[in-house]
Formats: C-alpha cells, sequence, structure tokens
C-alpha cells in the first residue's frame, strides 16, 4: 500500500495551554507518523454564527475571529 503526504490537524479544545488534553493530542499524533500541526482553542475568541447569510454566496464567514486564520488549513484537511 502506497502511503500518502498526510498533514494532520490535531484540534485542542481544552481551555488550557499545554495541559493533559494538549498532551494528549500530541501524543496520539506523534505516534502516526504523520506530519501534523495541532491548534490549541485555549484563549481564544471563536464567535457563533449569527445568522447572517453572508456566507450563502461563497461558503466563507465574514465574521473576523481567531479562527479566520485557521479556517482554510480546516477546509482542506482530511
Amino acid at each position: 500500500m502506497e502511503r500518502r503526504n498526510v498533514t494532520i490537524l490535531g484540534i485542542s479544545a481544552s481551555g488550557r495551554n499545554n495541559g493533559i488534553v494538549n498532551q494528549t493530542v500530541a501524543a496520539i499524533l506523534k505516534e502516526t507518523g504523520f506530519d501534523y500541526e495541532i491548534v490549541t482553542l485555549a484563549g481564544k475568541t471563536i464567535n457563533g454564527c449569527s445568522g447572517c447569510l453572508s456566507c450563502v454566496k461563497d461558503n466563507r464567514c465574514v465574521l473576523k475571529d481567531d479562527f479566520t486564520a485557521k479556517r482554510s488549513g480546516i477546509g482542506i484537511a482530511e
């Protein structure tokens, strides 16, 4: 079986930086043998949907928050 070049995106939703959840996510990703990136949501402001419907035309949220920069990476993750 051919091994593809894959980068895994791991997301830690814990409120604590470098806590047990982040350590566990990192350990699991490391064991996969693939390249990976960890995103922690601790200390980030991520807004919920406001129902403005601006995303209808291009499937892009117009709200600006700490999630904006990571949105494209998540969109291409497998």
